[in-house]
């Protein structure tokens, strides 16, 4: 199965798309928030690693982004993977640059009817993605 990605909003340092499991399901998937951080990044940015390498092992990039896979759901492991390769095709391409996908699973209540409702629904995650 192809998951069908739209992005829904791009500033200069976020982007947030709408996944669905196919093109014109009426009903997402999932959410994928991105936050370009702008700051190397650091141990703690990557929970993964955490335990194997130490601050002295790990190579920090110049650049992190922060991203957020929030669905209400939990996804499979194949639309996971999936909306993870998606997200690497898009960043492999960024020089010295590293992310890290976040996934979270929450009965959120969201209903397109502006561009002030979409800033409104995201902004509580971009501050999260922010502090982390």
């Amino acid at each position: 199965m192809r998951l069908d990605y739209r992005r829904l909003i791009r500033t200069k340092d976020v982007e947030l798309y709408i996944v669905r499991k196919e093109r014109f399901s009426p009903e997402e998937l999932a959410f994928i928030l991105l936050v370009d951080l702008k700051r190397p990044s650091k141990l703690s940015d990557n929970p993964m690693l955490i335990g194997i390498e130490t601050e002295e092992e790990f190579e920090s990039s110049l650049n992190h982004i922060a991203g957020l896979v929030l669905s209400k759901s939990e996804l499979t492991l194949e639309n996971f993977e999936d909306i993870s390769y998606f997200v690497e095709c898009m960043l492999e391409i960024k020089p010295d640059c590293s992310y890290f996908l976040h996934d979270v699973e929450e009965d959120y209540n969201f209903k397109f009817n502006s561009n002030l409702s979409i800033i409104t629904f995201i902004e509580p995650y971009v501050k999260k993605l922010i502090q982390i």
